[in-house]
């Protein structure tokens, strides 16, 4: 049986860096600050993390994830150049001073700056104040109802439209 994600991915390239990001399935939902978490060198994190989403809330926090991929191995994750372990494989370039720089001074700044869509961040309280200003316009009250449903703005939209109309055609 396969699993599906419940948070959300999306391709983000950041400075000519291809990156991934992995937002809790709260993220459009609750205005709750995540740590992040940066991960090297790794292009599954929508496998990472549909495993890993399992734990959140029994043995871990939710969190969000920033998959950062290197253009070059050898440059970045070495500290210090070195010959080539076989003969028919690259040097050690010995660049990760510069590639730690780029990750502290370029893709963190740029996710603690923008990780949280501001307009997707509203919806709640708008939802919640426009709810209040349609009830106190209603002469019945019981023609209002506001449903909050786990996995935020953009999951299971057909059940949610399908709830809906059974409940507006009752």
């Amino acid at each position: 049986m396969s699993k599906t994600i419940k948070g959300y991915i999306q391709n983000l390239p950041i400075a000519g860096c291809e990156c991934t990001l992995y937002l809790p399935p709260k993220y459009y939902v609750d205005d709750v600050h995540y740590p992040v978490v940066y991960i090297n060198g790794e292009d599954n994190i929508h496998e990472i993390m549909e495993e890993v989403e399992y734990h959140f809330g029994v043995d871990c926090s939710e969190f969000i994830a920033i998959s950062v991929m290197s253009q070059d191995w050898n440059e970045d994750f070495t500290p210090w150049a070195a010959p080539p372990l076989t003969k028919k494989s690259e040097s050690f370039k010995g660049g990760a001073g510069s590639y730690l720089n780029f990750l502290s001074n370029t893709i963190k700044p740029f996710i603690d700056e923008h990780s949280r869509n501001q307009r997707m961040a509203k919806v709640g309280n708008c939802t919640r104040e426009a709810a209040l200003i349609l009830e106190e316009q209603l002469e019945f009250k019981g023609n209002l109802i506001l449903e909050w449903n786990d996995g935020g703005h953009f999951s299971e939209i057909s059940n949610r439209f399908m709830r809906a109309l059974l409940w507006l055609m009752s």
